[in-house]
């Protein structure tokens, strides 16, 4: 993308952005081009483009350790005429060193305000915020930071002192990671075994209460049955008193000792019993 620039004059003109294409501008006047994709620039090791690399930051930490960084970030200008215009007067074509220079002082600003295991611990919110503080530095000169990643950190003062710490503490970090997980998956089985434990214990639960409703309904059945059969005997004695006149006890259990005597089919029955009257006498 580009703005005409007018030699004739010596002025820009900020009425319109020009894309890709073929246009006539006339005599003496001419396109001021800028890019219209993410640019790359980047601290640390060559990149493709030597115009876009920069040598490693050297920074200090917040508990004074030197500290080199490399960092890589992409950016992108601002898609209107006014604002290119105001780059151009700005920074003129030189504006891709510019925004170098503002993230070498972001990156040198922010890594100040870390203690150095921050840089092992904390990584990504470094990251972030560093991200976050370009991209507000470029957006006053006219760029947008799309992203920002902190490729590589190395400390410059590593004693084996300070070396053993930081293997100490990432181990020290990982067990309590590795600790944790396991607490978890301990936690999650010890769940799973009481949830079917649970379940058990109410199939358990309900299996007893269905016996026990069954047995209770059974013993109610047979105990109304019973009832009836002493009810329909009652009555059918109270009857058969009234029709044949039978008005003591002894008088119906001799009958109803003639009547098992006359319906019983055993052959050669030998009667052990005494008649009713001797039994109620022995009795009372």
């Amino acid at each position: 993308m580009g703005i005409i620039f007018d030699k004739n004059v010596q002025h820009l003109d900020t009425d319109k952005l020009y894309y890709n294409g073929r246009y006539l501008t006339g005599l003496g006047r001419q396109f001021i081009g800028f890019p219209l994709t993410y640019q790359t620039i980047r601290f640390g090791r060559t990149s493709f483009d030597a115009g876009t690399s920069f040598g490693n930051i050297v920074c200090r930490s917040r508990d004074g350790l030197s500290i080199q960084v490399e960092v890589s970030f992409q950016y992108m200008l601002y898609r209107n005429a006014s604002d290119l215009w105001r780059l151009y007067m700005d920074l003129g074509t030189g504006y891709n060193r510019v925004y170098g220079l503002v993230a070498q002082q972001v990156v040198q600003d922010v890594m100040s305000d870390y203690y150095t295991l921050d840089f092992f611990q904390d990584r990504e919110v470094i990251e972030a915020d560093m991200h976050a503080q370009l991209h507000a530095q470029l957006v006053r000169l006219y760029a947008s930071v799309a992203s920002l990643e902190l490729m590589r950190v190395n400390i410059e003062d590593t004693s084996p002192t300070l070396v053993d710490a930081v293997e100490n503490t990432q181990i020290a970090i990982q067990d309590v990671f590795q600790a944790v997980a396991e607490q978890n998956v301990a936690q999650v089985q010890a769940d799973a075994q009481v949830g079917v434990a649970t379940e058990v214990a109410k199939v358990q639960l309900l299996n007893a209460n269905a016996t026990a409703i069954s047995y209770l309904a059974a013993v109610q059945a047979n105990a109304d049955a019973l009832l009836y059969r002493v009810a329909q005997q009652a009555t059918a004695l109270s009857t058969l008193r009234d029709q044949l006149g039978l008005n003591t006890s002894v008088e119906i259990l001799a009958y109803n000792w003639l009547t098992a005597m006359h319906e019983n089919t055993v052959p050669n029955l030998l009667m052990g019993l005494k008649y009713p009257d001797t039994l109620i006498n022995a009795i009372s």
